[in-house]
């Protein structure tokens, strides 16, 4: 059982036993056996206004909401989108990204308009091939929207804050494995994966970036990442945006008094003592898997809920004190295309 947030102001918030959100304020939530979100009632009302299909890989495929529905078709194993069509399948949006997965623009009606960001991922901008600013968007540290600001095309478009789906129907972040509440500043569903132990934060299974919306984003609602232009400065920021998260904190405290309960758990955990290399799949899934060499903690690393590589600490500098002079620190696994590629280091945030 995670941390459960029961109480915002004078909403009170319901959950099932597999810690999935019931009901709240707003809406009445349905899940099916894969703990997945397929429908939400408004409250008062017996018949869902959105429902939501998904595809064996966890990501949303269709959204019907009031009987307008839109499909996703998505570039092969990854979380990004390709296009988007009605029900008819007439493509609706189709997007281009640059080959590191970052979202450049949209195309519709035989249009193209560019996104521009924030260095946290926020769309913050939209220009069109004029180079003409048709879209500005602004958002508070959790990713309430504070402004919105299209024409055009770049009206339909959905992304946002930190580059999230935003489903502005129900005024939440689609977040592949999880939908994100910015009002409430958790998620709706407990993490199915673990989180680590050195850093109990992460194991609390309904916060948002770890409770840090300033430096840290979750693209998949599976893990939260530090935002890399964070990395470099990070030590010296660390004080100011602890400052300004608390402040955050409290505001919303102050605004909403809020309730929480249940506990930490922890993930399942396996030893393995000198073993060349750990698997990248086919690992237990939600399991985090520590490696000895010559009695000494090496590597931790965690799976996800497919037993998928997602995250390393390594106690060592691989033999590289130029590329790795933090020790220990962390890397985090992307799949695409079925293949694990692994990205560069980030410091422990309990060292922040």
């Amino acid at each position: 059982e995670g941390n459960q947030l029961v109480k915002f102001g004078n909403e009170s918030l319901a959950y099932d036993a597999n810690g999935n959100r019931t009901s709240d304020g707003k809406y009445t939530y349905t899940w099916n056996e894969a703990d997945q979100l397929v429908a939400l009632t408004k409250k008062g009302e017996n018949q869902p206004f959105a429902t939501y299909k998904y595809d064996d890989d966890n990501r949303r495929i269709e959204k019907n909401v009031n009987g307008e529905i839109t499909r996703y078709f998505y570039d092969g194993d990854s979380i990004n989108p390709l296009y988007e069509t009605d029900g008819s399948g007439n493509v609706l949006r189709q997007y281009v990204y640059s080959i590191d997965g970052v979202r450049l623009a949209m195309k519709s009606q035989g249009q193209t308009v560019f996104y521009h960001y924030s260095p946290r991922g926020d769309v913050v901008a939209m220009t069109d091939q004029n180079g003409q600013v048709v879209a500005n968007y602004e958002y508070d540290a959790w990713g309430n929207v504070l402004k919105s600001d299209a024409k055009g095309i770049a009206a339909d478009n959905p992304f946002g804050y930190a580059g999230y789906m935003y489903d502005k129907e129900i005024g939440m972040y689609y977040l592949i494995a999880r939908y994100y509440n910015p009002d409430h500043g958790v998620f709706l569903s407990v993490d199915p994966d673990p989180g680590d132990e050195d850093d109990p934060i992460t194991m609390n299974g309904y916060t948002y970036g770890d409770n840090n919306p300033v430096m840290m984003v979750d693209p998949d609602g599976h893990w939260a990442f530090l935002i890399p232009v964070a990395v470099h400065g990070g030590r010296m920021a660390a004080p100011h945006v602890g400052r300004f998260v608390g402040k955050q904190l409290a505001k919303r405290a102050v605004k909403k008094p809020m309730q929480y309960k249940g506990k930490i758990g922890a993930p399942k955990r396996k030893v393995v003592f000198d073993q060349r290399n750990l698997p990248t799949k086919g690992a237990k899934k939600n399991s985090v898997t520590y490696h000895f060499k010559k009695g000494k903690l090496d590597q931790k690393r965690y799976y996800d809920h497919k037993g998928r590589v997602r995250k390393d600490i390594d106690y060592t500098n691989h033999k590289n004190p130029k590329k790795h002079p933090v020790v220990p620190h962390q890397h985090y696994w992307k799949w695409k295309n079925g293949k694990p590629q692994h990205t560069a280091w980030y410091p422990l945030r309990k060292k922040w």
